[in-house]
């Protein structure tokens, strides 16, 4: 008779939210109608430099803010110059965080 030797808890204070959990991370897409990587970042990320890398790890194009096409937190990327293939997008925040994600372009 063990019944009440186990109770299960939950405290409000410390637990995450949806808005939390996501709120700084920016999305990173490929859009194979308009051929260009779509970046939205959240209002509070700061981009430092973009580059893109083959899977080799190698630099196949690099940019810094100014060389950018930004409208308000939305970046735009032509790719009418790069080859088919698959890539990885990089992002170095001034605080100095990488975030990354894999992007196939095709044409």
């Amino acid at each position: 008779d063990y019944i009440d030797r186990f109770f299960i808890t939950f405290q409000a204070e410390n637990t995450l939210t949806i808005t939390e959990q996501f709120n700084d991370k920016p999305t990173i897409v490929y859009l194979n109608t308009d051929k260009e990587i779509f970046i939205k970042l959240p209002p509070s990320l700061d981009i430092k430099t973009v580059s893109l890398n083959n899977m080799v790890g190698q630099d196949v194009r690099f940019w810094k803010p100014e060389d950018l096409d930004r409208v308000g937190n939305e970046i735009r990327i032509p790719t009418k110059l790069i080859s088919e293939g698959i890539y990885v997008a990089k992002l170095t925040t001034n605080d100095g965080r990488i975030i990354s994600k894999k992007i196939i372009i095709k044409y």
